[in-house]
């Protein structure tokens, strides 16, 4: 019989993907200002087995960060967003939990999302896909 791979889980690499050896278990926090990125990352952060929340700005995520404190174990956040940045965001959010994981989210390049203080957990280059992800949470979640 063979597996059934999900769509988004398709490594264009030809080798195993984490789809398939990888699961995630908790809460991960999308903030994104463009309804499409939140809506795929989503997507992907279900299917890893991982229950998500999201949030369209850096205020809207700091506050259903605050609401939900104790259950979110990593934060995916764009650093490029209308009103406060992705690293001002990134502040705010180590001031309401120091210990969280927030990976920063950037498509103008790793040097561009990791100037700045505080430093995030981990980068994403956008756009990223089902594997690099997976990825990325694996590490920072160790």
């Amino acid at each position: 019989m063979q597996s059934i791979r999900h769509p988004v889980a398709q490594d264009r690499r030809g080798g195993e993907s984490l789809f398939d050896s990888w699961r995630g278990q908790g809460t991960v926090l999308v903030v994104d200002d463009e309804p499409a990125i939140r809506q795929v990352a989503q997507c992907m952060l279900e299917c890893m087995g991982f229950d998500v929340l999201t949030a369209g700005d850096g205020p809207q995520g700091v506050q259903v960060l605050a609401k939900h404190a104790a259950e979110v174990r990593a934060v995916v956040l764009d650093q490029s967003m209308p009103g406060p940045s992705g690293q001002e965001t990134l502040g705010q959010m180590l001031h309401v939990r120091p210990d969280l994981k927030v990976i920063l989210a950037s498509g103008y390049g790793r040097r561009a999302a990791l100037d700045g203080s505080p430093e995030p957990a981990g980068y994403l280059a956008k756009p990223f896909d089902f594997d690099t992800l997976a990825a990325k949470l694996k590490t920072v979640l160790r």
